[in-house]
């Protein structure tokens, strides 16, 4: 039910949040490369997707974007992100 389209990107974990009914995927980039990652998901319908750190509170600054049934999300060479999609 997903997809994740960017060679250097690889699901740390997915699960349920913790305060609401959200999902909040890890992504983590492999070959030491900035990226905009793609992640489809076809069939889910999520209207938000929001950059949270590891206890799940919204960042201030979030590159994370819904579009066309995708998700886009910048991440930093060897880096990790969280996203919240609700």
């Amino acid at each position: 039910w997903m997809e994740i389209e960017t060679a250097n990107v690889v699901l740390g974990s997915l699960k349920k949040a913790e305060n609401n009914d959200a999902l909040i995927l890890r992504l983590f980039e492999t070959d030491g490369k900035d990226v905009t990652a793609k992640v489809n998901l076809p069939g889910l319908s999520f209207s938000n997707a929001q950059e949270v750190d590891v206890l799940e509170r919204s960042l201030d600054e979030n590159s994370a974007k819904l579009e066309n049934g995708s998700l886009w999300v910048a991440i930093p060479a060897n880096g990790l992100v969280s996203v919240k999609l609700s």
